[in-house]
């Protein structure tokens, strides 16, 4: 987010004094009152799937040695999971302790985002599996610290045991098919031999 450093845990304090406004503050209201631009707030808005465990959790994990500080890009790239048709309380504790856990970058956490939204267990997710595609750099006037809303820059590649899934079902479909070509090839023969 915009206005805050890197690695900082200001997103947790500001979260909370978003919390303690009244729920009819307007955007103007909050604006004063936590002091930031009108398009942080929106993001801070996102991060209310943090609620006091999550934050504690963060708080936490800051202060243990070694620490690990969970940024607010990061958090946001978290926070994407509640937008996913597997999203609840319990999917999210469990992806942030996974991410807590194993101290996972940015570019982890997003493909952990879209391995959990397709159906995949976190248990099975492997941060080292990311591979991370660079398009060529654009010349624009985009904040680099902003979170993107475009993950198609994120592959997640596919482990050995899938990979070895796809060689016996590719060869299964060849042998049916080898089959098959064989069947007809002695249908046609047989059909030939009787006229």
């Amino acid at each position: 987010m915009a206005g805050l450093p890197k690695e900082s845990l200001a997103w947790l304090d500001q979260l909370e004094l978003l919390r303690a406004q009244p729920a009819s503050a307007s955007r103007a209201e909050l604006q004063n009152t936590l002091k930031v631009k009108n398009s942080h707030i929106s993001n801070l808005r996102i991060l209310t799937c943090y609620d006091p465990k999550a934050v504690e959790k963060v708080r936490q994990a800051a202060n243990q040695m070694p620490s690990y500080t969970l940024s607010s890009n990061s958090a946001l790239a978290l926070a994407e999971l509640k937008k996913s048709s597997v999203h609840s309380a319990d999917t999210f504790h469990t992806a942030l302790d996974f991410t807590l856990s194993r101290r996972l970058a940015t570019k982890h956490i997003k493909a952990l985002v879209l391995w959990m939204a397709s159906g995949k267990p976190v248990e099975t997710f492997d941060p080292s599996q990311v591979k991370v595609i660079r398009p060529p750099k654009r010349h624009t006037n985009e904040n680099p610290q902003e979170l993107s809303d475009d993950d198609s820059d994120l592959e997640v590649k596919a482990t050995d045991e899938e990979k070895l899934k796809i060689f016996i079902m590719l060869i299964i479909v060849f042998v049916v098919f080898g089959l098959l070509g064989w069947l007809i090839w002695k249908v046609v023969v047989w059909v030939i031999h009787l006229f």
